[in-house]
């Protein structure tokens, strides 16, 4: 297990390196700086890097709080229409009696008896 867990770090740590080179690729010169001096470099792939792994983090958990508010709107929805039926369904009860009682009916008489 700890095998697979190293491997996988190793295959995202990779990944995010590989998408920091590639963000360093379409980066000016003079795209990041910090307090008015532009930074460049390895100190700039670091910062960049570890903005992306940011962004990354806070993308997961918007998703994630997104897809549980859908989710519960949707379990609430579900309930609504639930309860819409049943309260339908109440409702017209007393129309549907008489059928009730002549399929209560049929049923009874048509029972076989079992030895």
């Amino acid at each position: 297990m700890k095998n697979i867990t190293r491997k996988n770090s190793l295959l995202l740590l990779i990944a995010f390196i590989i998408a920091g080179l590639v963000a360093m690729c379409f980066m000016d010169a003079s795209a990041l700086q910090i307090d008015g001096e532009p930074i460049g470099g390895v100190l700039a792939f670091g910062i960049g890097t570890i903005g992306l792994m940011i962004g990354v983090i806070g993308l997961f958990f918007a998703l994630s709080v997104t897809g549980l508010l859908l989710a519960g709107v949707a379990i609430f929805l579900a309930l609504l229409v639930v309860f819409i039926l049943g309260a339908l369904a109440l409702a017209l009860t007393p129309l549907l009696l008489p059928f009730l009682l002549l399929a209560g009916l049929l049923m009874l008489i048509s029972r076989r008896k079992t030895v």
